[in-house]
């Protein structure tokens, strides 16, 4: 499925993880960062549409998705896989601005689709993320991964995330924050697979609780003294 490959030199550079070393401007918390991200987002799939691509939302931001159609409000990313296929359309808007703003770069490296990585978490692979999409104004990205055929069935990215194919396709419409996006087939087998039974059912965690009444994410208040 997968096999050892040199170590390549790791193409993206990164501060504080969440921002291209670029752009960066200081850490933004994210109830600043999150309406720039889904600004960001609304251009790049206006850029997906012309490409004719049609990319979807994955990881963190599908959790936020699945509860209230929203990112989570701790996130500081948004996560969008596609087939290797529909990168490769990208490669035409490769480096390129956007409203004077928004930047895409595709890896180099997204042609080897060898991966160090041998399982969720492992670091040895420097150039699992195939393509982002900047905020030129304060190095905030979109992470975009690609998938690949593995077989008849599965389908893999460099991380290594592995899916049944058709837990993906066909795709399904919906939103995010009021953006136009794309969504699995099957999402809640997918975030399963990835982060346990509980991502479906757990009603606080990192500080929020989830409000059934508001569909919404709020802040937990401190306990009285």
């Amino acid at each position: 499925m997968f096999f050892w490959q040199k170590r390549r030199r790791k193409f993206f550079q990164e501060i504080e993880w969440k921002y291209d070393a670029r752009y960066y401007r200081g850490t933004q918390p994210p109830d600043a960062a999150l309406p720039c991200l889904i600004e960001a987002l609304g251009v790049f799939m206006r850029v997906c549409a012309e490409a004719g691509v049609q990319p979807f939302l994955a990881h963190g931001t599908l959790i936020g998705w699945w509860w209230s159609r929203a990112p989570l409000p701790w996130d500081d990313d948004i996560d969008l896989l596609l087939t290797h296929r529909e990168l490769m359309a990208l490669l035409p808007f490769n480096k390129r601005m956007f409203d004077k703003r928004y930047r895409l770069e595709i890896n180099p490296h997204h042609k080897v689709r060898a991966t160090l990585n041998r399982w969720l978490g492992d670091q040895r692979e420097q150039n699992k993320i195939d393509a982002r999409f900047f905020d030129t104004h304060n190095g905030l990205y979109i992470d975009i991964t690609a998938l690949h055929p593995v077989d008849d069935v599965l389908m893999a990215t460099k991380c290594p995330h592995v899916f049944p194919r058709d837990w993906m396709f066909p795709l399904q419409r919906s939103t995010l924050s009021g953006i136009e996006v794309f969504v699995p087939s099957r999402p809640g087998d997918m975030l399963v697979q990835e982060y346990g039974p509980g991502v479906l059912a757990a009603t606080h965690f990192n500080g929020y609780h989830f409000d059934s009444t508001s569909t919404t994410w709020l802040r937990d208040q401190p306990a009285d003294s």
